[in-house]
């Protein structure tokens, strides 16, 4: 850290008055969960008003509003967790400016989507490249459950690499789909298509199994097969089954454009790769 904030931890009993406004906003994000009529917030806002020379009561305004913006802003950037820690104080409904409770996704996918684009821009780490789809498609797109899983060398089963959302009683037990149902089953029928295919009950009874029902569950899913040199090594699957809100054409382009940026740096990740051991 470097600057304002640094300063203020490197020298705590500076008289800069800049520096006692960092201390004091420090003091007053702890005297929140106190309470705003409590002693100590009183005794913080008091202080401020002396720094600053504004209205006692405009102070308390800005300070308010400057809380609910951050909780926005964690929450666009997905940092739910984070954004409680911010105000554990509930905000009634006089308090916070009416808006539309869900995330902004479209927001979303251009930030992640501008993060994809930076971390391929020079040597890179596929793994991150696919977390970095995974929590595009999870969050971007607003699925409950995402998964990307790698076809076995004997091609015999799909196995588990990065999964988000799944609700498992044990975290470290991995998710496997095996290539053993007489007429397929949903996802080995995925690893046949181009580009990827939406699945649902009404149109695709047969592919949703014994194996599926028990592993996956019975939802609608859009699962997008990954190629290597036009050979599939792997898939990535999602879907809305915890929540079980409705799929649509938009989330499914949306999803596929991630799919593909992994498709895109699987290629760039292959020739780097040749150019290196040519060198």
């Amino acid at each position: 850290m470097t600057g304002l904030i640094s300063n203020a931890i490197d020298h705590p009993d500076s008289a800069d008055k800049r520096i006692e406004l960092v201390r004091l906003g420090r003091r007053i994000s702890e005297a929140v969960h106190q309470g705003w009529d409590s002693e100590v917030m009183q005794t913080c806002l008091s202080e401020l008003q002396q720094l600053t020379g504004e209205d006692f009561d405009a102070i308390k305004a800005k300070i308010k509003a400057n809380i609910l913006r951050a909780v926005e802003i964690a929450g666009q950037f997905g940092a739910d967790d984070a954004s409680k820690y911010i105000s554990y104080e509930k905000m009634t409904p006089s308090a916070t400016v009416e808006e539309d409770p869900q995330p902004n996704k479209k927001l979303i996918q251009y930030q992640i989507l501008q993060d994809i684009t930076a971390h391929m821009s020079g040597k890179f780490e596929v793994n991150v490249l696919f977390e970095m789809v995974l929590e595009g498609i999870h969050r971007g797109v607003a699925m409950d459950r995402t998964l990307f899983m790698l076809l076995s060398p004997d091609k015999k089963s799909l196995n588990e690499i990065i999964s988000l959302g799944w609700m498992k009683q044990d975290i470290n037990k991995k998710i496997h789909i095996y290539n053993h149902d007489p007429s397929g089953n949903l996802l080995f029928d995925a690893l046949n298509e181009p580009d990827g295919i939406w699945y649902n009950l009404k149109q695709h009874t047969r592919l949703y199994t014994t194996q599926i029902e028990m592993t996956l569950g019975k939802h609608e899913a859009f699962v997008f097969p990954v190629h290597v040199e036009g050979k599939a090594m792997g898939l990535i699957y999602c879907d809305r089954g915890i929540n079980h809100q409705a799929l649509n054409k938009e989330d499914f382009y949306a999803a596929k454009n991630f799919v593909n940026q992994a498709k895109i740096g699987l290629l760039i990740y292959r020739m780097q790769k040749t150019m290196s051991q040519g060198a």
